[in-house]
């Protein structure tokens, strides 16, 4: 992972401190399996894939829409370019997400 990758999730994970400690763990979470998910795959920019989903959870924390969506943001590439299943989705994160 690049450093300004690093330096992104960083400056994300201090912002999600306004959130309740529990809901904090749960968008954190999400950030890690994101990660995870898209270790390897580049956008055609040559950027790491997770720069996109992490930039449209950050938008949301910023207009403080609640941990579902930001969930919901950082995991939003996922299913469709990863082998992620809807139903491991649901089984961590709920229907909501």
């Amino acid at each position: 992972m690049d450093s300004s990758t690093k330096a992104l999730i960083r400056t994300f994970s201090e912002k999600v401190g306004r959130y309740p400690e529990e809901e904090r763990k749960q968008i954190l979470s999400a950030l890690r399996w994101a990660e995870g998910l898209h270790r390897d795959q580049l956008r055609a920019s040559g950027e790491p894939f997770l720069i996109h989903p992490l930039s449209v959870a950050d938008i949301l924390v910023d207009a403080h829409l609640d941990y579902q969506t930001v969930i919901a943001a950082i995991l939003h590439d996922a299913l469709e370019d990863t082998g992620l299943s809807s139903r491991e989705l649901r089984k961590e994160y709920g229907r909501e997400v």
